[in-house]
């Protein structure tokens, strides 16, 4: 059983994650201090480093919610039935990106760039899952097929943060759309 987390610790944790998030918008992950995301948070450096050993884990703890969040997200949809609707699950996922793209933004092109690579690892972790098991569908096939599918999801939202052109959501949808229902449909009608 799931241990449970003292309610003080929860709200100072979610503190931390906020005022993070705050500061994100005023600066670059890289260049926040811990005095000054405490001082925001209105806690003390000591408090801090009670529940976070650095800013970097912190990261990786507000990455880590929102990928479970969109794990739960995820797992409402089965790829594999006839009645899947790529459009809501697309949806679904450029609503998670909106959500989180001040976090993203400040993760990209800075030594916090593996925090963006681990969202996609999350991503193909939850397409495994959602995998049928299937005699004919080996465990490596399975892992090459989410692993170029999230490949694909994410460099299209990575194409969108760093790049300053035209490009929309919208746009990038499109493209998502592309490289997740032709890469579906194929495995469906492969291994189905």
């Amino acid at each position: 059983m799931k241990e449970k987390i003292d309610l003080r610790v929860q709200r100072t944790q979610k503190n931390l994650k906020n005022a993070l998030i705050s500061l994100i918008d005023e600066k670059k992950i890289k260049d926040i201090t811990v005095t000054e995301l405490s001082e925001k948070a209105e806690i003390n450096r000591k408090t801090f480093y009670s529940h976070y050993p650095s800013i970097e884990e912190l990261v990786y703890d507000i990455l880590e919610d929102h990928s479970s969040n969109f794990n739960n997200t995820i797992s409402t949809y089965d790829f594999f039935s006839a009645d899947f609707n790529i459009d809501h699950f697309i949806d679904s996922m450029n609503q998670n990106f909106v959500n989180n793209i001040k976090l993203y933004r400040s993760l990209v092109c800075t030594s916090y760039m593996y925090l963006f690579d681990q969202e996609k690892y999350f991503f193909k972790k939850c397409l495994m899952k959602k995998f049928p098991q299937r005699e004919n569908l080996p465990d490596t096939l399975v892992r090459t097929y989410c692993n170029y599918i999230a490949g694909g999801v994410y460099t299209a939202y990575y194409e969108l943060l760093i790049l300053r052109d035209d490009k929309t959501l919208e746009d990038i949808a499109n493209v998502i759309e592309i490289v997740l229902s032709e890469h579906l449909s194929s495995i469906r009608e492969k291994y189905a």
